[in-house]
């Protein structure tokens, strides 16, 4: 299958994620998206869990708060 045909297939998909301001890599860190409401969930800190996931996933601070408003952003 050549990559246009995906393209065309997920043209709808592609475009509202776009308008949503997502991307295509984001599907990467649902994982990590849902350790962090589980550690929330659980009460603890913000800036622990951040930095617990952070770790763990060998990404920075600064992406993991970015990954999550961009998780929590209202469309």
């Amino acid at each position: 299958m050549k990559a246009v045909k995906i393209l065309k297939i997920c043209k709808d998909l592609l475009e509202m994620m776009s308008f949503c301001d997502l991307k295509v890599q984001d599907y990467k860190y649902l994982d990590l998206y849902a350790e962090y409401i589980k550690a929330r969930q659980n009460h603890e800190k913000y800036t622990a869990v951040i930095m617990e996931l952070s770790e763990r996933h060998n990404i920075s601070e600064s992406t993991v708060k970015r990954i999550i408003r961009r998780f929590e952003k209202e469309v």
